[in-house]
C-alpha cells in the first residue's frame, strides 16, 4: 500500500532562555540523563533520544525511533487498536500526539545542549488530509532555529 500524506504542522517551538531555577533543574536533569537504560554513559543527543521514548505517554503509544539525525527525525507508531476510533482508523488525537512528539524530537536532535534542556510546544497547527490505517510514520525537520523559538515541519504517513 502506498503511503499518503496525512498531516503537517506549521509551527512548533520551545523556549531556551533560562532563569536561575531553570538552570538548576536543567543541570539536575543533565546529571540524571547521563546513563542509558543499560547503565552505559551516553551523550547529549542520544541521551535525549533515550529519554523521550521512555516517557510514559510516548511509551504508551508504542513510539519507536527509526532515525534520529540533526537534520531529520523519523518516528513510528506500530498499529494499536486502542489508538483508533473503530479498530481500523487512527483517532486524530493520536496523530496529533505523534506529530507533537516528532516536532519536539526534531528540535532536540539538532539542539545545542549548552543552551539548556527546558522546552515546550508553544503552538501547533494540524491539517488532516486523509484517514490513517496501519503503522504511522512521522518525518520531522526543524526548519528554523531562533533564539527562543524553533520551528518544525512534520509529515505523517501510514503504511
Amino acid at each position: 500500500m502506498a503511503t499518503r500524506r496525512l498531516a503537517r504542522t506549521i509551527v512548533e517551538g520551545g523556549r531556551h532562555r533560562q532563569s536561575q531555577a531553570d538552570r538548576y533543574w536543567a543541570n539536575r536533569s543533565e546529571r540524571q540523563l547521563r546513563y542509558g537504560p543499560d547503565g552505559a554513559l551516553i551523550a547529549g543527543r542520544e541521551r535525549m533520544r533515550s529519554v523521550m521514548v521512555r516517557t510514559r505517554f510516548i511509551e504508551a503509544m508504542g513510539t519507536v525511533v527509526d532515525a534520529w539525525e540533526p537534520d531529520e527525525v523519523r518516528l513510528r507508531v506500530p498499529f494499536a487498536e486502542h489508538l483508533t476510533n473503530d479498530g481500523k482508523e487512527y483517532h486524530g488525537g493520536a496523530i496529533a500526539a505523534l506529530m507533537d512528539t516528532a516536532g519536539a524530537a526534531a528540535v532536540w536532535a539538532g539542539h545545542d545542549y549548552d543552551r539548556g534542556l527546558r522546552a515546550s510546544t508553544v503552538s501547533m497547527t494540524v491539517n488532516y488530509t486523509g484517514r490513517a490505517q496501519g503503522d504511522l510514520v512521522a518525518i520531522a525537520r526543524c526548519v528554523k532555529r531562533g533564539r527562543d523559538t524553533h520551528f518544525s515541519e512534520i509529515r505523517v504517513e501510514d503504511t
